[in-house]
């Protein structure tokens, strides 16, 4: 009784180191997880990767440039100076067609504006508010072509002769 009662025992504990072993190699994934005891390690997502110039920026602004414009500025039927404007539109790539129809019809509306602008503004001053100017030709691309089209209106060149 004694010798099984040890070979009982001898057979415990050689149980124990074979379970204990199968298990440590299913921890280090050297046996597959065959009883689902170990959740595999969660997989840390790679770092998001630096956005370029472009995705960061947005797209290049498209400028639409216009013909230049001559006004003359005539004080008591005299020629005083001739005033050349310089324009050049930012515009939503989408709208192109839209400018493209009603383009010429923008430039005589400019034309317009800078001659009822201009000469006023100089007769009271000896120099034209750019800015006053830009909002002048903004509001007018507004009321032309409506709102959004043109985003902005760059002065590109202002020369007095």
């Amino acid at each position: 009784m004694k010798k099984l009662l040890k070979i009982l025992v001898l057979l415990i504990i050689l149980l124990a180191v074979i379970a204990g072993g199968g298990l440590a190699a299913m921890k280090f994934g050297v046996l597959p997880d065959m009883l689902g005891l170990f959740p595999a390690p969660s997989t840390a997502e790679a770092p998001a990767r630096e956005p370029t110039v472009i995705e960061r920026l947005g797209p290049p602004p498209v400028f639409l440039p216009m013909k230049p414009i001559e006004i003359p500025v005539i004080v008591k039927g005299e020629l005083r100076r001739r005033v050349s404007v310089r324009l050049r539109l930012q515009i939503d790539p989408e709208s192109i067609p839209v400018i493209e129809k009603a383009g010429d019809r923008l430039h005589a509306e400019y034309f317009k504006a800078l001659m009822d602008f201009i000469p006023t503004t100089l007769e009271s001053r000896d120099t034209v508010d750019l800015r006053a100017l830009k909002a002048r030709m903004v509001e007018v691309s507004s009321r032309v072509l409506g709102p959004h089209v043109v985003l902005d209106v760059l002065i590109q060149g202002y020369y007095e002769h």
